[in-house]
Order: structure tokens, then sequence, then C-alpha cells
């Protein structure tokens, strides 16, 4: 009697459930498979999952004397619930996720009432209420410990483990997750490698985050955890970040966007439009970046307030603040600190007050900067950070320094901008494996040059260029940890055979990573082809002479290559074409064999394809670009000194060729990804509007009118405002039928969709079923949908259609209802309609009869 369907579902499994339905005989049966049914797919598809559930809400509306029928009710609520909160209506889920914990309750049925609880803590952290989470997470877990439900339990832990992860509590757990991340429930397996993943992040060990949360992504979608799927792709992308390695990040994110916008959930899409737009940032593509986080901002501004829609914030303010945009940088970290007040988040104050001082400075307000500045200072003492005490601290020696001569201080000890560097620099010697960044050093020794203390001003300028060493070969090994991260977790989806060629290539670059690494990086940060020519134009003088530089795209149909850019000795080479199968071009060679050719000497006259003004060479270089196993085009290098590519420079080249070529199919991936996404938006649009309108008139349909009526009378209960219904019927339709056919009767229909929509003061007609239609008239009274409604029957009865056969002449019946006290939902005010549409029709048609009221005809 008091079964639940499992918490989580092997996709395999969904078969099997579908089956049960076709099986089950017994209503009660019936109910509980159809509501089993709904929880298992309630990630996977909404859609269905919300239709199953009210199916079994309407099905049970007036009581069940069986417990069968009651538990499966209550399963149906909890499954609304789970999809309120995945569509933002917080307060929504909240208020099912009570209903169900009740009727569980009733039941006797614990693991129910937890899994009600577990609702509520999503909620919770949806609105960043912590402590709120913590506690309910507790209690199911206490409940599944009751019921004596293991598997329940082991969810619960799982999330009480990532609760523990910001209360430094997760020690207790680790043991136990790692057990969980190796054993064959997919279910209970992804949350904890989730938690596993958030923890590695949170101690900067990135490389085990991306595998941890790209085992996460693999695992939640076995088990329909469409949610942790979303969030774990973010996830890798910001490892890969942190990693350097900002092509993959890019791509991680972009995956984890398109999944986001395809399920459509808000708090979900917010999220991943944050991280995504915080990539071009980081990559200096401000139009990109700032399209991208409005529309994260515009997302997550419901859910106020809440951590995540004040990261937006701040990742707005940034955005704001580097490009020079100082008041709207303002006004957004104002934002940032008004939601970091209301959820008690010591972090985001910090961010906000740091931010306010920043923008105040530049817009000359020092006064108001230092007071924020010093805010910020004094809650990064008391948190403790010494990371984030450097940046408060850098940051009230950058408004001294605005503010010279214009503002005190306020702070003992802290009087000049050197006092609060030298203060960050002892902060980070107190912290054993703590390395201060080298701008601080530079920060600070230009503040000395300043003030004329020059050899102090030298040693620090000393110690900034030899952290930045150290740094560059953190940043090189990074970058390797990341390539190995990205080829572990590529393989596993499928494509080994590319990421084994980039990782020979890069393996094999691995002596001279030191000094491609800042290259590479910058061309991979590019996502436009004319961007990655350029930067490999600009560096390649640095590492090697490079006279000439050339660069050819594969394009078919037919085979050949075409010169995107070149130059040679500092001037423009004339846009050429070349044969694929040409037999004399080594550039056409080294396309069609895939392989490098170099060579040392000019070559015999009539056994090569010169360019048209240029100079002549004696070494050569020509390296296919490769990506993911497609041959994107050939570069080529080209110096008039004899054996000027040797081992070193052919390292390097393989290097810069790697980089670049995945560059260049990150384009091309890029471009066709939003393309496809535009498409997909297009047809989701065509769906979404044929799932909610009658494909003859055009009228909203039976289920649409249905879910807009649920939505208005909410409202209208919160707002205590009118809502009316106009439900009219067409007079002796059976009529036309039977007399012009029911093509006729198919344009008679389609002409009153038209009339009504023209003349019904901007309310969208619905056709109910036949020739039955409605109005739905929020915060209209009966009085006034009365007039409207005898308005529609005289223009009806007033108006000939005209058909394809004959011009016909119809009139209509018309009854208003208006909602009551005692109306449950739309049901009860059509019902009253129906009854009064009677009545009008009963008294001869083609008038109108309000609900309620007593006409003597």
């Amino acid at each position: 009697m008091k079964s639940l369907p499992p918490y989580f579902t092997a996709e395999s499994e969904i078969a099997v459930r579908y089956a049960a339905i076709e099986h089950a005989v017994a209503p009660p049966d019936v109910l509980r498979e159809t509501a089993h049914l709904g929880w298992v797919i309630r990630e996977r598809d909404t859609a269905r999952a919300r239709t199953l559930a009210d199916k079994v809400l309407a099905l049970t509306d007036r009581g069940s004397q069986h417990a069968t029928s009651e538990l499966a009710r209550a399963v149906a609520l909890n499954t609304l619930a789970e999809i309120s909160v995945l569509d933002g209506e917080l307060d929504k889920a909240v208020a099912l996720a009570g209903r169900a914990a009740a009727a569980f309750e009733q039941l006797g049925c614990l693991s129910g009432v937890g899994d009600a609880h577990l609702v509520r803590a999503a909620v919770a952290f949806d609105r960043s209420q912590s402590g709120e989470r913590a506690d309910l997470v507790e209690r199911a877990r206490a409940f599944y410990e009751q019921a004596g439900d293991e598997a329940r339990e082991h969810v619960a832990i799982a999330r009480l483990a990532h609760v523990d992860i910001y209360r430094n509590q997760i020690a207790r757990w680790l043991s136990w997750l790692d057990e969980r991340c190796e054993e064959g429930d997919a279910g209970v397996g992804a949350l904890a490698l989730e938690t596993r993943a958030a923890y590695a992040f949170s101690k900067a060990d990135y490389a085990t985050s991306a595998r941890d949360w790209h085992r996460a992504y693999d695992t939640a979608l076995i088990s329909g955890q469409r949610r942790i799927a979303i969030s774990s792709l973010i996830g890798v992308g910001i490892s890969f970040a942190n990693l350097g390695d900002a092509s993959a990040s890019l791509e991680w994110l972009e995956r984890a966007l398109g999944l986001a916008r395809e399920h459509g959930w808000p708090v979900l899409l917010g999220q991943a439009l944050q991280q995504y737009g915080m990539s071009f940032v980081e990559l200096k593509r401000w139009d990109a970046a700032r399209v991208i986080l409005k529309e994260s901002t515009e997302v997550l501004r419901p859910f106020t307030p809440s951590r995540r829609l004040s990261l937006s914030l701040a990742y707005w303010g940034e955005l704001a603040f580097e490009t020079g945009d100082y008041a709207a940088a303002l006004d957004s970290f104002c934002d940032v600190q008004q939601q970091a007040d209301q959820i008690r988040d010591t972090d985001m104050r910090i961010r906000a007050a740091i931010g306010q001082a920043r923008a105040l400075s530049r817009l000359e307000r020092i006064e108001d900067a230092a007071h924020h500045a010093r805010i910020g200072l004094e809650m990064a003492e008391i948190l403790g950070d010494p990371a984030v005490q450097s940046v408060a601290l850098r940051t009230f020696a950058d408004v001294l320094r605005f503010g010279r001569g214009r503002v005190a201080s306020g702070v003992a000890g802290l009087d000049s901008p050197i006092a609060c560097l030298e203060r960050s620099l002892d902060i980070s010697k107190s912290i054993e494996g703590f390395t201060m960044e080298a701008e601080v050093y530079s920060e600070l020794a230009a503040d000395y040059a300043e003030a004329g203390q020059f050899r102090r001003a030298y040693e620090a300028e000393q110690c900034a260029t030899e952290i930045r060493k150290r740094t560059f070969n953190k940043e090189a090994t990074d970058r390797v940890t990341a390539l190995q991260v990205r080829y572990e977790t590529e393989r596993a989806s499928a494509r080994a055979e590319h990421l084994e060629a980039m990782a020979g290539t890069l393996q094999a670059a691995l002596a001279t990573l030191e000094l491609v690494g800042e290259i590479g990086k910058e061309i991979t940060a590019k996502l436009d082809p004319e961007s990655v020519f350029d930067a490999l134009n600009r560096h390649l003088g640095r590492l090697m002479d490079a006279a000439h530089l050339s660069i050819f795209q594969m394009c078919e149909d037919p085979p050949r290559l075409e010169m995107r850019f070149g130059i040679s000795s500092g001037v423009p080479i004339a846009p050429t074409t070349i044969a694929f199968d040409d037999p004399l071009s080594k550039i056409a060679r080294c396309a069609r064999q895939r392989t490098e050719i170099h060579q040392n000497g000019a070559s015999p006259p009539g056994r090569a394809t010169l360019f048209p003004g240029t100079s002549p060479t004696a070494s050569m270089a020509y390296l296919p670009l490769i990506a993911d196993g497609r041959l994107l085009g050939v570069l080529s290098v080209q110096s008039p000194i004899e054996n000027a590519y040797g081992q070193r420079e052919q390292l390097v080249l393989r290097t810069l060729c790697a980089y670049g070529a995945v560059a260049l199919a990150n384009s091309i991936a890029v471009a066709e990804l939003h393309e496809t996404q535009d498409k997909l938006v297009a047809a989701l649009g065509t769906l979404q509007t044929l799932a909610t309108h009658d494909a003859l008139t055009g009228a909203v349909n039976r289920g649409g009118f249905y879910e807009c009526a649920d939505r208005e009378i909410h409202e209208a209960r919160v707002s205590q405002a009118d809502l009316s219904v106009i439900l009219f019927d067409l007079d002796h339709f059976k009529d036309i039928n039977d007399t012009w056919g029911h093509g006729v009767g198919d344009e008679v229909l389609q002409a009153v969709v038209r009339i009504t929509d023209l003349h019904g003061q901007g309310n969208a007609v619905a056709r109910l079923g036949g020739e039955e239609f409605a109005l739905l008239m929020p915060r209209v009274g009966p009085v006034e949908a009365a007039a409207l409604a005898h308005h529609l029957c005289e223009i009806i009865g007033a108006t000939p259609i005209t058909t394809k056969r004959s011009s016909v002449h119809v009139t209509a019946s018309f009854a208003v209802a208006t909602l009551e006290k005692g109306d449950g939902n739309i049901d009860d005010l059509l019902a009253r309609a129906d009854a009064t549409l009677y009545d009008a029709k009963h008294a001869g048609r083609n008038r109108v009869r309000l609900a309620g009221v007593l006409v003597d005809d």
C-alpha cells in the first residue's frame, strides 16, 4: 500500500513503466502506475509528467476511499511540486509539497514525507536559504531512516554532504562519497560525484572537479537527473577555465547552455548564461558578454533575493567597469549589495563593497569610494580569507591612490597605498602555501618609485618578475593537466581519435610549452578566424624568423585551398586559390598527405608554385591544420635564412598549429551551433503554438484555455480581482453541416473566430469543442462581460458569412459567469455558464444570459 516509485530510475526502465500502465486493469492500479511514471520522468519530460500528474489529480479530485489511489494522488502532488521548482514557480512548489506531505502523513508514508521535504529543500537552495535547506535535508534523511528506506536515505545524505561543503563539515562524508561514486546506483552516484566535484573545486583541484563533474553528467543522464546534468556541464566548463583551457571551457559551457535552453528551466538557464557570459568577459569580447549577461540577469531577476542573481549582477558590474561605464558598474554593485544583505552572504557583500569602491573612485566620488573600501576591508578581515583580504587591500590602495591628498584613510596603519599593499604581502606570507599575485608587487613597485624609494621599487619589481615566472610555469602545467583531463573526458564521449592526436602533438611540444603557452592561450581564446590569423602573425616573429606566413583553408566542390591570410616581408599577398590536386604545390601536397613538409633551399625551376610579388626563400615549412580528424587547411612559414626551422622551431609550429586548428574548429562549431540553435528556437515556437491552439481556426484550444485559466484564477484570488468567462455556442450549426457540408461548416467556424477576435476587445477566443467557444476575461466584472457578450451576439447575428458555396447567416447564444468564492477551478465557472447557456438556448437562442440572474421572457 505504501510503496513509492524509486527516487531515480534508469532509462531502460521507462518502457517498463509505460507497459505497466497498459497492463493495469483495476482503476487504483492504473492511477498508481500513472503517478509512478509521471514521477520517474519528471526531469526527462516535464510536460508529459505534468499531464500524467494532472490526470491522477483529476481522477481523484473528489477523494477516494482506496489507499492506493490516495497514495497515487500524493505522488502526483509531489511530482507537480518538483516540476514547479524546475519551472521557477517556487511559491507554487512549496504549496504543492505541503499538500503532498500532508497526504503522505495521513497515509503513514514516511518516505513520501521525506520526498516532499527534499522538494522544499530544492526551493531553499534556489532562494539561497542555506540554513533552511540544511534543516530540510536533515529532516528528510530522518524520515527515510525511520521508514527504513536506505535507498532514499542515501539520496538525502548525498545532498547533506553537498550542504556541508559550505559549512566546512564535508570531511565526515568523504569516504562515504568515494564509495557511492564507485558503486552501481547511478542515481545516488550522480549526486555523490557532483558533491565530490564541488568539493574538489573549492580546494582548487580543478582536474579532479572536471573529471568528477563529467562523470556526474554521464551518470545523471542515465538516472534521469537533467538538472544535475546541466549543472555538471557548467562545472566542467568552469574547471577547464581555471586550468587555462579556454576552448574546452567554452565548448562545455556551450553544451550546458544548449541543454538548459532545451529544458527552459529558468534557474539553470540563468546559471548557464551567467558562466557562458563570463567566458566572453575573460576573452574581452564585450559585445557578446553584454548580450549574454543581460539575458542571464533578466532570467534570474524573478528569483530575488538569491546568490545566483547577485552573481549575475556582479558579473554585469565587472563588465561595465572593464568597458568604462562606471555609473552602470556602480548601479550593478549597489544591486549586489541589496541581494547580499537580504541573503546574508558575506562573500557577496565584500564583492559589492569593493565593486562600489572601484566604480566610485573612477567617478571622482573619492569620499564615498573610501567609505565602501573600508567596509569591504573590514568584512574581508572578519572573513579571514587571504585572497579576499588581498583584493580588499588593493582596492583600498587604489582608492587612496586616486584620491591622494583628497581623502583621509580612516584606518589605523593604512595611511597610504604602500601601507595597504605591504599589509597585503604580510598576510600572504603568514599563510602556508599562499602566493601573492605578481600584480601586487608591480603596484607596490610603482608606488615606491613615486615616493622616491627606487631601491625598494626595484626589489618589488624583481619579486613580481619571479612570481610571473612561477605563475607561467604553473599555467603551463595546468594546460598540460587540462589536456590530459580533456583527453579523458572526450574519449568517454566517443572522440578519442581526435584527442589522442592532440595529446600526442602537445606531449611532443611539452619542452616548449613555457615559450608558447601564453600565445596558445590567446589563439584558442579567439572565436573568429581572422583573430586567430592575426594572433599567429603577431607572435610567430617572437619565436622564429617568419618573413612569409600564409594560411589556406580547405574548401569543397571542387576540392581546393583558398588563401585566407598571407603576408610576405610585411606586405599582404594577393589572394590566390590552389587546386587540391596541384602536382607542383607543396601546400596542396601537404593537404593531400596530411603531413608536415620541410624544405631547406630553393626549389628547382619548374618544381614549385610561386606567389607573385614575394621574395625568394631558403627555408620552408608546411603544416596541416587538423582538428577532430578534419582537415581545415594548411599553414606555411618561410624564411630567406637557410636551416631556419630546426627541431625547436618545428615543435613550436606543431604546437601553434594544434592550438590554431582547435581555435578554427571552435569558430566553425560555434557558428554551426548558433545556426542550429536559431532553427531549434523557431521550431520550438511553432510547436508551442500548435500545442495550445486549434489547428482549424487558430483559436486557443481547450488545453491552452485551461492552462491560462488556472493562472488567471490564481492571480484573481491573490489580487482579489474580478474574473469572468463568456461561453457561446452557434445556433443550429448542425443544419449548416447537413445542408452545405462540413467544409462550409469549417469556414463558418473560422469566420466566427475572426469576428470574435476583431470585436472581442483583446480577449483571446478559445474553441472548447465543436461549435462551442469561450472568452476568459481577467479583471472584468459581470456587467462589463455581459455588455461585450451582447455586442458579440449582435455582430455575429448581423454579419453574413461568405463561403465558397454560399453566404451563410448564423446566430449564437451566449452565457456569462463570474468567479465566485466557492469556485475551485475553471470547471466550476464553465459548469454555471453551461447551465445558463442551456437556458439561453431554451429561451429561443440568439441571446445573452448572465449566470445567477433571472430573466423574464
